[in-house]
């Protein structure tokens, strides 16, 4: 289903360049490690308001195959999560959490991980998180500024002497 507080852009290994890198490790979470999953959980809710999960449910989330959860460490400290799914139902980014500057670095990851003509979904929720702070930062305007830009812009236009689709581009903006 598609959530309406939800835009959805699309991006491809060759957007990972975009993205800093933090300096933090990259590794893919071992699930069976009781305190990395407690890590990630405590980064998960220091987001703020949103899905609240048990704590018995972490380690069977956190390893639902064609998923994989990132995490960035800094020495022994878990600094960010990045929730990566090449499922069908809810391919691309999932979620993620933690430093804004190691959510860059795990996205870039993912990102080139990927291969050449691959594309990711990444989500943006409306409310504020670190994942759309990263993503409006690094990709210029916010997403949903920028379409009503668009669609203001393209209702504005006028084209004479030529057949456009410029009053569906309307419409779909």
């Amino acid at each position: 289903a598609v959530r309406p507080d939800l835009e959805v852009l699309e991006l491809g290994p060759d957007d990972a360049e975009r993205f800093r890198d933090s300096g933090d490790v990259v590794r893919e979470l071992d699930v069976h490690d009781a305190a990395a999953v407690r890590a990630v959980q405590a980064l998960h809710e220091a987001e703020g308001p949103g899905i609240v999960r048990e704590p018995a449910v972490w380690p069977r989330l956190l390893a639902l195959p064609k998923m994989r959860t990132l995490v960035a460490r800094r020495g022994a400290r878990i600094t960010a999560y990045l929730v990566d799914s090449r499922a069908t139902n809810k391919p691309g980014v999932v979620e993620a959490g933690g430093s804004r500057w190691a959510v860059e670095t795990l996205l870039a990851h993912a990102l080139r991980d990927r291969g050449a003509g691959a594309r990711t979904a990444v989500p943006l929720l409306r409310t504020p998180n670190v994942l759309r702070t990263v993503m409006t930062d690094r990709l210029g305007a916010d997403p949903g500024e920028a379409l009503g830009t668009l669609a203001s812009a393209l209702a504005r236009a006028r084209i004479h002497g030529l057949t456009t689709n410029r009053d569906l581009l309307v419409r779909v903006a």
